[in-house]
């Protein structure tokens, strides 16, 4: 037991470049669900087109609706025996991804934009903005500050679920430990130094959310 726990710090060495995988992913991830969510949940709201709407909400719905895990097997086994095309597992991962994070943010930023006051709209047309400028200067500002803090948890639930990656084998922690301890059976190390890897890189992503919270609400 002694001989096994000595070994983690060894093993958190062989994994590391697990983790490069998991923080790359989780950042390109959310920077592109950042700038797909926000069109997708403006069209949403588009009241002049009702089909477009209707669009908009059925993928939002079906993203949210269904589980990460099914999204990532389906896309990555079915949707290429339908197209004839295969995508590398990263890149999988990463469309997969971008699909079901956007959807969570579109109606995080939905609801953002649904705080706001109707009046400050029609004040900032009744100036003279066009509808875009009104939106990108008046609403949009304020949306960003109202939706920070879930869009930090947003976050870690995404760093968190890049482990569903190991199971099309893209290169992550998880899959780096898994490959470790079939090839070593030295499962209580390894998955120890797992645990670590993900407190070490997690926490500081949960105070950062939790000072987010604070400040927001203090502001």
């Amino acid at each position: 037991m002694l001989a096994d726990i000595a070994g983690v710090g060894g093993f958190f060495v062989d994994i590391a470049s697990g983790a490069v995988t998991t923080v790359f992913m989780t950042v390109v991830t959310m920077a592109t669900s950042l700038v797909v969510g926000v069109p997708l949940a403006v069209l949403r709201t588009q009241e002049k087109s009702r089909f477009v709407s209707v669009l908009a909400g059925a993928w939002i719905e079906l993203f949210r609706s269904t589980p990460l895990l099914l999204q990532l097997l389906w896309i990555y086994y079915v949707v290429p025996s339908l197209i004839g095309l295969r995508m590398s597992a990263l890149l999988t991962g990463y469309v997969c991804f971008v699909l079901h994070v956007s959807a969570f943010n579109a109606e995080t930023f939905r609801a953002g934009l649904g705080s706001i006051p109707p009046g400050q709209r029609e004040a900032a047309l009744a100036l003279g903005m066009t509808r875009w400028k009104a939106f990108t200067r008046v609403l949009l500002p304020q949306a960003v500050r109202r939706i920070l803090p879930p869009l930090g948890t947003t976050w870690i639930q995404l760093f968190q679920n890049t482990s569903v990656l190991a199971f099309i084998n893209v290169g992550e922690l998880t899959f780096k430990s898994i490959s470790l301890s079939n090839a070593t059976y030295q499962s209580l190390p390894i998955y120890t130094a797992l645990a670590v890897w993900y407190l070490v890189l997690g926490y500081p992503q949960a105070k950062g959310v939790e000072w987010l919270y604070r400040h927001v609400k203090a502001a």
